[in-house]
């Protein structure tokens, strides 16, 4: 079980039009089948927001169910810091779902806007580091991702008059995270 933060971010013009993204809160079960591979299932969200014409101030959640592959390269045969670090990649496919709360203004004068909300089955990739804390018990998880997905409103163009032609981006995480085993 791991429980971690770190930041989401995107590029393209999806990362010129969200701002935001940290903390990025991180909830993952995973299962080694060996010392190769393993299966997680991961929960993921991060908070976000823009101020563009003709929306306004919007506040945005982004929120991914991701179940992973985890490949962790044979080091046992390498140096001990090499052995140490754990690297791996992973790969997944998931449910990506961002909910805009467009208009939703800030502080105490905040009365609220239009929601919008998106949802898509993307793909991810990335790659990671497994720092050994407390050997076979505690485990330190640094990691990063690219995230590949495509909200049905990735063409929109109504921020064009800003300079932001559409949506169209990849969205990137960079967390750490605690995971426990037993």
């Amino acid at each position: 079980m791991g429980l971690g933060g770190g930041f989401t971010s995107a590029s393209g013009n999806a990362g010129r039009l969200y701002q935001g993204g940290f903390p990025t809160l991180d909830f993952q079960l995973v299962y080694w089948f060996d010392f190769h591979f393993a299966f997680s299932l991961g929960i993921q969200n991060s908070k976000h927001s823009y101020d563009v014409q003709p929306d306004g101030l919007t506040s945005v959640n982004l929120f991914r169910f991701i179940p992973q592959i985890r490949y962790y390269f044979d080091t046992h045969d390498l140096s001990a810091p090499l052995a140490f670090v754990g690297p791996h990649l992973l790969a997944g496919a998931g449910i990506y779902k961002r909910t805009d709360n467009i208009g939703s203004g800030t502080g105490a004068t905040t009365t609220g806007g239009t929601i919008q909300e998106e949802q898509a089955v993307g793909f991810n990739a990335g790659l990671g580091f497994e720092l050994t804390l407390k050997p076979k018990k505690t485990f330190l998880d640094l990691n990063a991702a690219a995230h590949f997905v495509s909200f049905n409103d990735q063409f929109d163009t109504k921020f064009a008059t800003s300079g932001i032609a559409d949506k169209t981006g990849t969205w990137y995480s960079f967390g750490m995270m605690l995971l426990f085993t037993w």
